[in-house]
């Protein structure tokens, strides 16, 4: 199977690695974004850190940029940002699938560790709300022999 679900959110977001482009797709709100990955072996901590605005979550005409992260074993590994009109047609009562999409195919061939979800009011600061990635890939990749490929 050359691409494979990591998550999917239906027409919310969805992470998937293509296998044979050696690429992590990220669709979120319709913002399509590729970036080159080689995904390494072992126990491999994959992070997205958004911060999203549209125009009814901004005070004034200003629309804010919604700006997305993605970082691999707690460091950076790109950015990107785009504006969005409005999410007020985003259904967010839609389960999160891991490992596997909504449509029940393109399951990721590889381990799945427990996922780890924050939500940026647990933290005080600048985006991108960095919390200590690193010790919590330490957590995962020891209680689940995390993520395998």
């Amino acid at each position: 199977m050359v691409e494979q679900v990591l998550a999917e959110q239906a027409g919310v977001w969805s992470l998937r690695y293509n296998t044979e482009k050696k690429l992590l797709s990220i669709d979120m709100h319709g913002h399509k974004w590729q970036v080159p990955f080689v995904m390494p072996q072992g126990c491999v901590m994959i992070g997205l850190n958004a911060d999203v605005y549209d125009r009814y979550t901004n005070i004034g005409d200003t629309l804010n940029s919604t700006k997305l992260l993605l970082s691999v074993n707690g460091k950076e590994v790109a950015r990107t940002e785009w504006k969005i009109d409005s999410l007020a047609n985003v259904k967010i009562t839609e389960p999160t699938w891991l490992g596997i999409s909504a449509a029940g195919d393109n399951a990721w061939q590889g381990k799945l560790s427990k996922p780890a979800l924050y939500h940026r009011a647990n933290k005080v600061g600048e985006w991108p709300y960095f919390i200590d990635e690193l010790a919590l890939q330490r957590e995962l990749c020891a209680s689940n022999d995390g993520v395998k490929n």
